[in-house]
C-alpha cells in the first residue's frame, strides 16, 4: 500500500468517497442534513474536492493498492479553530476520510492520517480537528482510535416560520 498525495485527474475518486460516505450515512436514523448530501458526483462536489489539489491551504492524500487504484483517501485543510477563544493559531480540519469496504480494519485510516499529519506539522500547525456527526458511531469509534478526544458538541434546531 502506498500512501501519496492525490494527484491532478483523481477529483473524480475524491467525489465517489464523498458520496460513499453519505450512502453509508443514510443507512442510520435519517437527519435533515444527511438528506441534503448528494447522492452522486456532482459538478459542486468535484469542484469541492479538486480544490484539495489546487489550494495552498488544502490537501488530499490516497492510499494507492499495489494494483494501482485508489481505495482509501483523506482530505485536510486549514483553518481558524473552532474554540477561538482558547487557541489562537490556525488549526488543521479533516474534512474527509473515506476507506473501501474491501480494504477497512488494515491500519490504511491510520496511514493517511499519518501523511496528513505531517503535511500540517510542515505549515506550522500544532493541533488537528475532526468533526463527524454524532449518530455516526463508527466514524466516533474510528476518531477515538486514531487519538482524537471529542471536546465540543454542535446542535441545530430548526426555526418554525423562518422565510428564506
Amino acid at each position: 500500500m502506498i500512501i501519496r498525495e492525490a494527484r491532478s485527474g483523481e477529483e473524480a475518486f475524491l467525489a465517489e468517497a464523498c458520496v460513499q460516505i453519505f450512502k453509508f450515512m443514510r443507512q442510520g436514523e435519517q437527519d435533515k442534513f444527511i438528506e441534503g448530501f448528494p447522492a452522486e458526483v456532482t459538478g459542486d462536489l468535484l469542484t469541492w474536492a479538486g480544490s484539495h489539489l489546487t489550494e495552498i491551504d488544502r490537501v488530499a492524500f490516497v492510499a494507492e493498492s499495489s494494483d494501482g487504484h485508489c481505495v482509501a483517501c483523506i482530505l485536510g485543510h486549514i483553518e481558524p479553530s473552532s474554540l477561538p477563544m482558547a487557541v489562537s493559531d490556525p488549526s488543521g480540519r479533516v474534512s474527509v476520510c473515506w476507506v473501501s469496504a474491501a480494504h477497512q480494519r488494515k491500519g490504511i485510516a491510520r496511514l493517511l492520517l499519518e501523511a496528513l499529519q505531517a503535511w500540517f506539522a510542515k505549515r506550522g500547525i500544532t493541533h488537528l480537528e475532526v468533526a463527524y456527526m454524532t449518530k455516526n458511531t463508527v466514524a466516533r469509534d474510528v476518531w477515538s482510535q486514531l487519538g482524537f478526544t471529542p471536546f465540543r458538541t454542535f446542535a441545530y434546531k430548526e426555526i418554525d416560520g423562518a422565510s428564506d
